[in-house]
């Protein structure tokens, strides 16, 4: 169980052709057809003989096929599984850069694609070179930048729109990856911008 219970957990869908959809959708139907659309509401319904059998042993043929169809195509498809793998890395980033002003955790990640907190810094590590918290912290940075040169939000607002505590916190970030103050970068392009325009 525990040995199922992991690769479930390592592979939370299945990419059936149509012939395996198909058995699938199957056993699906049997168990409906067994246990009725209203069978768990309607507790005075007395079970027919040999139903919990039957109903177990279609719960387990689906376990089979699953366990089954991970070891048959998880060896094989090397290629397939690693572009999958590089597709679901994107789409993490790609939620990462759209929610950077949430309250991100590996936690939250790992809920929302159905995917360990290990698994989901792998694919991080992976494309990226470099951690969960140093990418928000990049993105965020790279936000920062944007505000910095286009508006004149104060520091503390774009701290609060990004996700930062406060304008030292974002400071702090901010002049480890850019190597100016934000007020210094500021100042610096916004005059570079109106010299540029200017001449």
């Amino acid at each position: 169980v525990g040995e199922l219970y992991r690769l479930i957990s390592s592979h939370p869908a299945l990419y059936l052709n149509d012939s395996q959809a198909q058995h699938m959708s199957a056993l699906f139907d049997d168990l409906k057809n067994e246990l009725g659309l209203s069978s768990t509401l309607d507790e005075k319904k007395a079970p027919e003989c040999l139903s919990n059998l039957y109903v177990s042993n279609k719960v387990v043929e689906i376990m089979i096929f699953f366990e089954r169809y991970i070891k048959e195509n998880c060896g094989k498809t090397v290629d397939k599984e690693t572009k999958f793998n590089v597709s679901q890395g994107r789409s993490i980033l790609i939620y990462i850069y759209a929610h950077s002003s949430d309250k991100l955790t590996l936690e939250k990640l790992s809920k929302v694609f159905y995917m360990s907190e290990s698994s989901i810094s792998k694919h991080i590590m992976d494309i990226t070179g470099v951690s969960f918290i140093n990418v928000l912290n990049d993105i965020r940075i790279e936000k920062a930048v944007e505000y910095l040169f286009h508006t004149d939000l104060s520091l503390n607002d774009i701290a609060s729109l990004l996700g930062f505590v406060d304008a030292s916190h974002i400071s702090k970030h901010f002049q480890s990856n850019v190597g100016l103050t934000p007020m210094e970068y500021r100042k610096y392009y916004k005059n570079s911008k109106a010299n540029l325009y200017s001449n």
